[in-house]
């Protein structure tokens, strides 16, 4: 991860590569408690 935001750095603004960044967290953040909500439903109907 760190070699890509290196690589792309050279071709980018920095603003731009941390919005994505924070984009990339926020998504992935989202996923995951998708998932947590989805096990706990699981979890409730047993």
């Amino acid at each position: 991860m760190i070699l890509f935001i290196a690589t792309v750095a050279g071709s980018e603004s920095v603003s731009l590569i941390s919005y994505k960044v924070s984009l990339l967290t926020l998504g992935s953040g989202r996923l995951i408690v998708l998932n947590n909500l989805r096990v706990k439903g699981q979890q409730y109907r047993r």
